[in-house]
């Protein structure tokens, strides 16, 4: 197995102080303490309140990124941490933040991004193929119909 080209976890935080989920300057505090305590500082942040009580804070570093998603009403948290710099840790950052909150319960994804080459690779479809399929069930169906084993080339008369 190739050495992984970045680390990214995910993160849930559930029953969480409703209180502390609402405080967008608290939030923006601990995502930008937990990602200097990690070596990881934040070089861009922006805050996109949902509807006046979701948000999200997205907070930007050279090599990584966090996103944190409040529900306040559900106390309910979700964390995104990525980072292609191997030596910065993406689960301590999530600790961290974990601690600070203290949840009910939670659940950690980790991730290894990039493992092979044929993750490096874009992926494209054939489009035609999926056209040719649906034309062939067409004709499949329209036999079965009538009962007819002649082509209609896909088209009904």
């Amino acid at each position: 197995m190739k050495k992984a080209k970045a680390q990214q976890v995910t993160l849930d935080l559930y029953h969480c102080d409703i209180e502390q989920l609402k405080n967008i300057p608290l939030l923006k505090q601990l995502v930008a303490a937990a990602m200097q305590n990690s070596n990881m500082p934040v070089v861009f942040e922006h805050v996109h309140n949902e509807n006046e009580v979701d948000f999200s804070i997205v907070a930007v570093s050279t090599g990584g990124h966090l996103t944190i998603h409040s529900f306040p009403e559900n106390g309910f948290v979700a964390l995104d941490i990525f980072s292609c710099n191997p030596d910065i840790n993406p689960e301590a950052i999530g600790i961290y933040i974990k601690v600070a909150l203290n949840p009910d319960s939670s659940k950690m994804t980790y991730l290894q991004r990039g493992t092979s080459a044929t993750d490096m690779k874009p992926r494209r479809k054939n489009q035609t193929k999926p056209l040719r399929q649906v034309k062939n069930v067409g004709e499949k169906a329209f036999k079965l119909l009538t009962g007819n084993k002649s082509s209609h080339n896909g088209y009904m008369d």
